[in-house]
C-alpha cells in the first residue's frame, strides 16, 4: 500500500462541549496504569540485575494506548542489554537488544525504556494506523511524554533498522493535537487512501460532563461526513452539525457514513468501502 502525503486536520470544538481529560485515551486511565505498575513493580526483584521491562510491557507502564488484541496480553516483556538475554518463560517474553543506557529509565520503581524507545519498539507490534495513535498518544500538547523530533531522532538512533520503514513513516503523520485512537487511526487511513484533507469536530461531553465520545470528520470536499461513535455512545445524542452547520451551502445535507471500532480493523476495506459509498451516495455495503 503506498503512502499518501500525511493530512494535516483542522479541528474545530462543537460549541458549549466541555472537553474531558486525557482518560478519553482509554489506557491511559490513572487506574490501568496504577495497576500495571504496581504488578510490574512486585516482579522487579525477581528479574535479573539490568533486567527491564519492553515492548508491549513497557507501553502499558508508560501508559500508551494499545489494540484490543495486546492491552490485555499476560506475558511481560523483559528484556537485558546485548549481548546477554532473558530466557522465555511461561510468563515472560524474554529479549537481548542493543540498548544504551540513557534509553531506560526508572519509574515508580520498575526499569523501562523511554517512551521514544518504546514507541520504536513497538514499531514491530503495530499497524501503522495504531503506530501513529501511540505516537499522538506520547506527543500531545496537554501533557506529552516526548516531541516529534525527539522520536525523529530515536529512529535514527536505532542499532537495529528493521522496523525503520514504518516508524519513519509513522512520523510523518503524527499530531499533537488527536485526542482518541480512534481519531488518530482513522486520519491515517483517509490520509493512505487518499481523501481530501478533513475537518474533525469532536463531542467528548455533553453540557452535564457526561462521557459521550462522538468524533465527526468532515470531508468537505466531498461533501461526507464520517461519523465514530464509540460502542457505548447515546443513540439519542445530537448531532453536532444540526445546530452549528458549516459554513457551506453545498453542505445543507452532506452524505453521512456511520463507523466503529470495527471499521477500524479492516483499513482498506474501509477505504474501498468510502469511496463506494461517495461513488455511488448510497447505503455501505
Amino acid at each position: 500500500m503506498s503512502l499518501a502525503q500525511p493530512i494535516p486536520p483542522r479541528v474545530i470544538a462543537v460549541p458549549r462541549v466541555v472537553f474531558a481529560d486525557r482518560t478519553y485515551w482509554g489506557l491511559r486511565s490513572p487506574d490501568a496504569t496504577a495497576d500495571a505498575r504496581h504488578s510490574s513493580r512486585l516482579r522487579m526483584p525477581q528479574m535479573p540485575r539490568g533486567a527491564f521491562y519492553t515492548h508491549t510491557t513497557a507501553a502499558r507502564l508508560l501508559g500508551i494506548p494499545l489494540p484490543s488484541r495486546l492491552a490485555t496480553e499476560k506475558r511481560l516483556h523483559v528484556t537485558m542489554a546485548a549481548p546477554d538475554r532473558h530466557p522465555h518463560t511461561r510468563t515472560v517474553v524474554g529479549h537481548g537488544l542493543m540498548m544504551h543506557r540513557t534509553e531506560i529509565v526508572e519509574i515508580d520503581r520498575t526499569r523501562v525504556t523511554t517512551p521514544e524507545r518504546t514507541w520504536c519498539d513497538l514499531g514491530g507490534i503495530l499497524t501503522l494506523p495504531e503506530l501513529v495513535a501511540a505516537g499522538d498518544f506520547l506527543v500531545h500538547w496537554q501533557d506529552p511524554l516526548t516531541s516529534i523530533p525527539r522520536l525523529a531522532c530515536a529512529i535514527e538512533d536505532l542499532p537495529n533498522r528493521r522496523h525503520v520503514r514504518i516508524l519513519r513513516a509513522a512520523i510523518l503523520y503524527l499530531s499533537d493535537r488527536s485526542d482518541s485512537v480512534p481519531e488518530s487511526m482513522l486520519r491515517v487511513i483517509l490520509a493512505v487512501g487518499g481523501f481530501p484533507s478533513p475537518v474533525v469536530t469532536r463531542v467528548v461531553s455533553d453540557g452535564y460532563g457526561e462521557f459521550i465520545a462522538h468524533t465527526d470528520f468532515l470531508i468537505e470536499e466531498l461533501s461526507l461526513v464520517l461519523h465514530y461513535r464509540s460502542a457505548d455512545v447515546r443513540s439519542e445524542v445530537e448531532d453536532p452539525w444540526g445546530e452549528f452547520p458549516p459554513d457551506s451551502g453545498d453542505l445543507a445535507h452532506p452524505l453521512a457514513m456511520e463507523l466503529d471500532a470495527d471499521d477500524l480493523r479492516d483499513p482498506r476495506g474501509l477505504i474501498d468501502r468510502i469511496w463506494h459509498y461517495v461513488r455511488t451516495r448510497g447505503t455501505p455495503r
